[in-house]
Parts: structure tokens; sequence; C-alpha cells
């Protein structure tokens, strides 16, 4: 089990916003969690992507308990969140935006990567710009790459 969410609560100054939600994920499977406004899907990214404090349970990733860990350090594990309002670069190409998300995962650092000071930063470019690539194939706009976003 890639994901372990046991029995997790959350409270905004005495509301209960959920209340011992339980979830596993398999690696490699994919899940939605589908719900009307309100019933919580919201918070419950934000208490997995750290963005929120659980009040009660566990959120295991890998086996490891998460609970305690700051957003930056959950996202270097590999667990992020996008927002339901996405604001994209406007003057950057498809693929461009796409490796922005990538930023975590550079280790020279985003603005070394993206102006490609030196051979590390091109390799690093390179393999974040296949990566997005086929991001971009998987949800199968890769014609799209090169357009202005």
């Amino acid at each position: 089990m890639i994901l372990e969410i046991r029995d997790i609560t959350k409270y905004f100054n005495g509301f209960c916003a959920l209340k011992n939600v339980g979830l596993g994920v398999e690696e490699n499977t994919l899940h939605a969690i589908i719900g009307p406004n309100g019933a919580g899907k919201t918070t419950l990214f934000s208490l997995i992507s750290g963005m929120y404090d659980v009040s009660e349970g566990q959120i295991a990733f890998r086996k490891k308990p998460i609970n305690g860990l700051r957003p930056h350090q959950r996202a270097e594990l590999g667990i992020s969140r996008t927002f339901q309002i996405v604001r994209l670069f406007g003057q950057m190409s498809v693929l461009e935006n796409v490796m922005l998300g990538s930023h975590c995962k550079i280790r020279t650092g985003l603005l070394r990567t993206l102006f490609r000071i030196s051979l590390r930063e091109l390799e690093e470019e390179k393999t974040t710009r296949e990566n997005a690539m086929r991001w971009l194939e998987f949800v199968g706009i890769a014609h799209k790459a090169d357009q202005i976003a």
C-alpha cells in the first residue's frame, strides 16, 4: 500500500469537517474521490498534502507515518496536490508549464535548470522535459506541447 489513511478526523474551530475517514491506495492504481460540495474532498487532499494538520488519525506513505511533515517535506517524498483553479504561465508553452510541476525534484535549482547554466543543468532539463512529455502523452495532449499555454 503506497498511501494508507486510518481513521482521520479534522476539526475547524469545533466543526467536524471529516470524521474517521479511511482510505488505502495501492501503487500504480488510479482512484477518484467523488462527492457533493462540502463533503470534505478538498479537506482530505489538504490533509494528505500537509496543508492542514490531522486532528486525529494517521496518514502513512510507503508504510511510514507522515503526520507532522510539512508540505515541502511531503513533496520531497512525491506527495503534492493541485488546486481547482489552475494558473498557467501564459507566455510559456504547455510543455514548459508541465515541467514547472517538477520543481521540487530538480536538484540543481529551477532557474539554473531553465537557463541551462552547466552540463548538469542540461542533463536535468532533458530528463525533466522527457518526463513532462510522458505526462502530456498520458493525458492525450502531447500534440499541444509547443503551443503557448
